[in-house]
């Protein structure tokens, strides 16, 4: 029987068979990751479009990453990179070469190592052909989403920013 000032055998803590995990780096700090960590990727999307979408969905607390802003384009983005987020958003309403196409689809039929894609969702023109609709679902392995391109005519040649000033199409918001 125990003494009063010693616990039961079945309250006594044992010696950890795991070892102290030790820091990533020698100095005790961890890096910090080649891009943000999670959210939405925006790729091809045009101004006022891409602003618009991007400030429908940051208020919901998502976080959106539109290369663009960062002053880097689509393609100057690593693979790496791509992988760190969790959805990925193409628009292909407007006109792009054969090289943007390329490098878009690139960029949406990336897996990781273990062979997952990240989802993603592709903004087509409701015009095309079903055929051609298919052949691009196919193709950037995503979901499809017909719209109407927008009237070139109608886009505003200002955008009101957060602080209710307008700034042109080139500025940033």
């Amino acid at each position: 029987m125990p003494t009063a000032d010693e616990k039961p055998a079945s309250l006594r803590t044992k010696p950890s068979i795991y070892r102290k995990l030790e820091p990533i780096c020698q100095d005790g700090t961890v890096s910090p990751p080649l891009s943000p960590s999670g959210g939405f990727l925006l790729l091809n999307f045009e101004l006022p479009y891409r602003d618009s979408f991007a400030l429908s969905l940051r208020p919901h607390g998502h976080k959106v990453f539109v290369p663009e802003e960062g002053g880097k384009t689509y393609s100057g983005l690593s693979d790496n990179q791509i992988w760190n987020f969790d959805y990925l958003f193409c628009d292909l309403t407007r006109r792009i070469s054969h090289d943007e196409f390329q490098e878009l689809r690139r960029i949406c039929r990336l897996r990781r190592s273990d062979g997952i894609s990240l989802p993603k969702t592709c903004f087509v023109p409701d015009d095309w052909t079903p055929e051609f609709q298919r052949f691009v679902e196919a193709e950037f392995e995503a979901h499809i989403i017909r719209c109407k391109v927008p009237d070139p005519s109608l886009v505003p040649e200002t955008i009101p920013n957060s602080s209710g000033d307008e700034t042109d199409e080139g500025g940033s918001l």
